[in-house]
């Protein structure tokens, strides 16, 4: 009887098996060694300039700098991926991934960059914008490169497993990033993240040679406009894509503004902003996994109720002052973040014609850019009403527009 149950479940609850692909096991080492780097900057870049210059408004000029190229060079980028080999892109940009965090390092370590030097946070921005070019070229191919990777049906799965492997990853390092500044200071930080960064090249020069396509005949301008005729022309992809970048803008103001939280609000220092990041991660790999069991269906339902949920948990956040509630509630937002990824980003990927995957996905991407652009007008908000009141009406938005949708546009609710 036992035997027979798990036989008849085991079709839809397949958790792991995308894992069975060897060429998605190197693409997930890859993305766990780039992600980990990310999530050392995440905790050291924004803390950083805000402790060398004491401004909000300057960790909205970070979220623009970043911003600008996150915006602009993902639709080249998406370009690049239907054109070119996907794994030749990415080997390019992780092997240029490895300079920004070297750059920061050395200026922090040689002194060129610190509080005593006034206006040296220039170097910092100038980081990160090689960082967001970077990423910008290359998201696109690193992103529709699941898609060859593993079967139609097992795209969702995958991206679960990348978002549970994910946040496993961020249960501890944000913390460790932290303590890691608190004991020995910023630039033994960004030495890690060089080192990540290279470790991640080394898993991208063992993916398969996956994503060879002819060059094609027209121009990349063309191509380009072929792409977004086509996104036109299917209203599921464009919802999803737009409402995608909605509510990354809308979510965005609790994580840019995060060292006014733990340094001016809660008081916790850069430990527990490491420990705040770190809370979420144990909501994400339950999210995550549940997410992942899933079978490919109602997930237009399940989208707009967890975001629903994202943004009541968010408008809670935002007004705590209490250090033990807002930890619980940034386990609840990391509960249900990944499910808003997984469930778009597998929507896409599932509805779009294999020839347009990266210029589709090159507009998905345009999320990192958009939500920094979110960042900065969040931040120059924040000059003039607040932290707290930013936070939380931007996430009333998010639980209004969710509401909406799911009342007037009974056709996304109804998606599969």
């Amino acid at each position: 009887m036992i035997v027979r149950c798990i036989g008849i479940m085991s079709p839809k609850f397949e958790t792991l098996s995308s894992l069975k692909q060897p060429g998605f096991r190197v693409y997930l080492g890859m993305f766990l060694s780039q992600m980990a780097a990310g999530d050392m900057r995440t905790v050291a870049q924004s803390l950083l300039i805000y402790r060398l210059t004491g401004s909000v408004a300057l960790l909205g000029v970070l979220a623009l700098v970043y911003a600008v190229p996150s915006i602009l060079l993902p639709l080249v980028g998406g370009v690049i991926a239907d054109r070119l080999p996907k794994k030749q892109v990415i080997n390019y940009g992780q092997t240029v991934a490895l300079l920004p965090p070297l750059i920061v390092a050395v200026s922090l370590s040689l002194g060129f960059l610190s509080a005593e030097r006034a206006g040296s946070w220039w170097i910092l921005l100038a980081a990160t914008f090689v960082n967001s070019c970077t990423f910008g070229l290359t998201t696109p191919a690193r992103t529709a490169v699941i898609s060859e990777l593993v079967s139609k049906d097992h795209i969702m799965n995958a991206i679960s497993l990348r978002s549970t492997s994910y946040n496993i990853l961020h249960l501890a390092v944000p913390a460790l990033a932290g303590v890691i500044i608190d004991r020995f200071g910023f630039a033994f930080v960004y030495y890690c993240m060089a080192f990540l960064s290279f470790i991640g090249l080394i898993f991208t020069l063992y993916l398969p040679p996956i994503g060879i396509v002819k060059i094609k005949s027209e121009g990349a301008i063309s191509q380009l406009k072929d792409g977004f005729k086509y996104i036109r022309s299917e209203s599921h992809i464009l919802f999803i894509l737009v409402f995608t970048l909605v509510t990354a803008i809308l979510m965005t103001p609790y994580n840019r503004l995060m060292p006014v939280y733990v340094d001016d609000i809660l008081k916790v220092g850069a430990t527990g902003y490491g420990l705040l990041l770190s809370a979420s991660a144990i909501g994400g790999i339950v999210g995550s996994l549940v997410i992942a069991s899933l079978p490919s269906r109602k997930r237009g339902i399940l989208l707009l109720s967890d975001i629903t949920v994202l943004g009541i948990a968010l408008v809670g956040f935002a007004f705590s002052r209490n250090w033990y509630f807002s930890l619980a509630l940034i386990v609840l937002v990391g509960l249900v973040q990944p499910a808003r990824t997984a469930l778009c980003n597998s929507m896409v990927q599932s509805y779009t014609d294999p020839n347009y995957q990266g210029r589709v996905m090159s507009l998905y991407s345009l999320q990192d850019g958009i939500s920094s652009l979110g960042g900065f007008i969040a931040a120059m908000v924040a000059v003039a009403i607040g932290t707290p009141w930013t936070v939380g009406s931007f996430a009333m938005a998010m639980v209004l527009l969710s509401i909406l949708t799911m009342v007037f546009l009974p056709r996304i609710r109804k998606l599969d």
